[in-house]
């Protein structure tokens, strides 16, 4: 787990939200779910329908400031992250967090979590934007 700040350009807005355990480790740059109002790092292609967003501070096992910051979805918000195998990418095609890796995207037609703003032949990393407000992502409670 590497902390890797995936922002990269335009306005953001950065949430603040309670992890789920002092144990749960989260790195920058990690996609986080919410499950019963508590952060944690998505773990499974499923997750992808309770995402809040990307970690802006990392939180280490064992910190009892059991808080964590986030980059909150927003429309201009451009992130960079690795994709799961290289591939050719046109803007808009829609992004999902890869299978068992939370720390990459893949292109996907269902869930998906966020959209390509470039267009790349055998991409290996692609910039995209959060693809739902964080008023419409549920909890997977």
């Amino acid at each position: 787990m590497a902390n890797v700040d995936r922002y990269r350009e335009g306005h953001f807005s950065l949430g603040k939200g309670e992890v789920a355990t002092s144990t749960t480790v989260i790195a920058i740059g990690d996609l986080l779910k919410s499950t019963s109002g508590k952060l944690l790092p998505m773990a499974s292609s499923t997750d992808n329908l309770s995402f809040r967003g990307v970690a802006h501070r990392a939180h280490p096992s064992g910190d009892v400031f059991n808080e964590v910051t986030y980059y909150r979805p927003g429309e201009n918000t451009i992130f960079e992250f690795t994709l799961d195998a290289s591939t050719d990418v046109v803007i808009g095609d829609e992004l999902a967090m890869a299978a068992g890796d939370y720390t990459k995207l893949t292109k996907t037609t269902t869930d998906a979590i966020f959209v390509a703003v470039e267009t790349l032949a055998g991409a290996t990393t692609i910039r995209c934007k959060m693809k739902l407000p964080e008023t419409e992502i549920g909890d997977a409670s």
